[in-house]
């Protein structure tokens, strides 16, 4: 089987930063490899013309060693055009393909670009992964005689809720009305697919209750889970940890930072703040934070950050799909404290697993309960880590996802 996989994330390299898209991307490339026994990758990506083929090279031994399957990966160069009011605010209310983002993926070069290569393969399966990359086939009419469309978040969602987040301004009025072709691409992309996945059973009964739901199938986020986690950290030390490139990161750090943390500190003088992750210094105060909050940057060994902090904060106010960091932090043993959107779609149970607040002061005084309250702390952070080995472990979802793949090449089911 030929086995050709699309997306808009960047080429994946060892110890680089990586985002939930990336995870879920390379969970999904080891079990169709398992399938296929080799993989193509077309990357929608920036990318200069004259290092596109040794970046092909590189980017090709670098996949292949991370995802344990021989890998040939293509660079197609993402669309430009020069932003003014008119193509940021109106081009997107003709098309998903005048959309401020989703032009760069779908642009006459890029679809024809993503043809030539299909072409050239001659692929039995094709693996789409999110709406930005489908667009560029759904622009081509690109086919294939099976293909699997995995849309991640629902983009027309987390679109409209960052679009009704604060700040607000006159042009989200733009991004709301943009929202409609949004969702009609989302439509056609499902119904152009044999399978189409989401990644929780709360998004599927959202699109299913829109008519979209007659082959949507859930696949979660997954990671793997390590084999053996530290104890529980008696320093009173709280994690938030994110890559500060996806604007609900940011929102999320500033409003820990600003409204949550002072009120944790007028309780508990000693506590201590770790923000981790890549490009934060897009939260504005990285530079020059107060003396009870660490800016530690991108950390390549996750496992030391985790080992010294007691509990994880996850104050997110908007966004789509489902946390891979609080099932990461679920693998750790770590309490977790959560806003309701930032748990959405994990089957982590309030209180069991989780301690799951909205407001600024409900959140502030579960984190007070989780650094202080050693039995709480305890049961959170076990009875967590169990649900995320009995349900996200990516050895587990990685087999079903084979297992479906197997199914859909050998039948047609």
């Amino acid at each position: 089987m030929k086995a050709l996989i699309i997306t808009s994330e960047g080429p994946l390299a060892p110890g680089a930063p990586s985002a939930g898209g990336a995870h879920r991307l390379s969970m999904f490339a080891r079990a169709i490899g398992a399938v296929s026994g080799a993989l193509d990758v077309i990357h929608l990506v920036p990318c200069a013309p004259q290092t596109r083929i040794t970046d092909q090279r590189a980017v090709s031994e670098s996949e292949s060693s991370i995802w344990g399957v021989p890998t040939r990966a293509h660079l197609v160069d993402l669309g430009h055009r020069r932003e003014t009011f008119l193509s940021h605010y109106g081009h997107g209310l003709l098309s998903i393909y005048g959309h401020p983002f989703f032009f760069s993926y779908s642009g006459t070069e890029q679809s024809s670009a993503v043809q030539r290569q299909i072409d050239f393969i001659r692929p039995d399966f094709i693996f789409v992964h999110r709406l930005a990359a489908m667009c560029a086939l759904m622009r081509g009419q690109s086919r294939a005689p099976k293909m699997w469309f995995d849309l991640d978040d629902i983009e027309h969602r987390a679109r409209l809720r960052a679009a009704l987040a604060r700040p607000r301004h006159a042009g989200k009025l733009a991004y709301i009305a943009h929202n409609l072709n949004v969702h009609r691409a989302e439509r056609n992309a499902i119904n152009l697919a044999s399978i189409a996945t989401v990644c929780s059973e709360i998004d599927r009964r959202y699109l299913t209750r829109l008519g979209l739901g007659h082959h949507l199938e859930v696949v979660p986020n997954a990671i793997t889970v390590p084999s053996q986690f530290p104890p529980p950290q008696q320093d009173r030390v709280l994690l938030f940890l994110g890559n500060y490139n996806h604007p609900p990161n940011v929102d999320a750090a500033q409003r820990l930072l600003k409204s949550i943390w002072p009120l944790v500190l007028a309780q508990l003088p000693d506590a201590r703040l770790v923000v981790a992750g890549a490009n934060s210094a897009r939260i504005g105060i990285s530079t020059n934070p107060p003396p009870s909050v660490t800016f530690c940057g991108f950390v390549e060994d996750i496992h030391t950050v985790y080992s010294q902090a007691r509990a994880v904060a996850c104050p997110i106010s908007f966004g789509g799909g489902t946390r891979v960091k609080l099932i990461e932090a679920a693998a750790y043993g770590k309490p977790i404290v959560s806003t309701t959107i930032g748990a959405e779609g994990l089957a982590f149970v309030d209180g069991k697993d989780i301690l799951i607040r909205d407001s600024n002061r409900e959140f502030a005084a579960a984190c007070l309960q989780v650094l202080t309250d050693d039995a709480t702390s305890a049961e959170l952070g076990l009875s967590a880590r169990s649900t995320a080995l009995r349900l996200y472990d990516a050895s587990l979802v990685g087999a079903q996802v084979s297992a479906r793949l197997d199914r859909l090449m050998t039948n047609d089911a």
